[in-house]
């Protein structure tokens, strides 16, 4: 898969050119063509003890919804960092 960076700006200004309304705010416009994802910034992944992985945040640029970085990707990343590092520990070993 190829990224494109463009600005918000610039993303509103071609979908209009292409005779797409685009409302800021506006939750019905992505229900209908979906989210315009914008990476917005790494959030730790949280996936064991020794965990130093990084997942990354998007933030829709139409109607500011946020994935919190709960994506396929995400995913993956945890279980490999599970995988290598263990179980992040459970409140009773956190407690003990």
């Amino acid at each position: 898969m190829s990224t494109v960076t463009i600005s918000e700006d610039e993303f509103l200004r071609l979908k209009e050119k292409a005779g797409e309304t685009v409302k800021q705010g506006d939750p019905a416009h992505c229900r209908e063509h979906g989210h315009t994802w914008k990476f917005f910034g790494g959030a730790n992944a949280g996936c064991g003890r020794d965990c130093g992985c990084s997942i990354d945040v998007h933030v829709c640029v139409v109607c500011g919804d946020c994935d919190y970085g709960e994506t396929e990707e995400a995913e993956e990343i945890r279980a490999k960092c599970e995988e290598e590092h263990g179980p992040w520990p459970s409140e009773e070993e956190i407690a003990a």
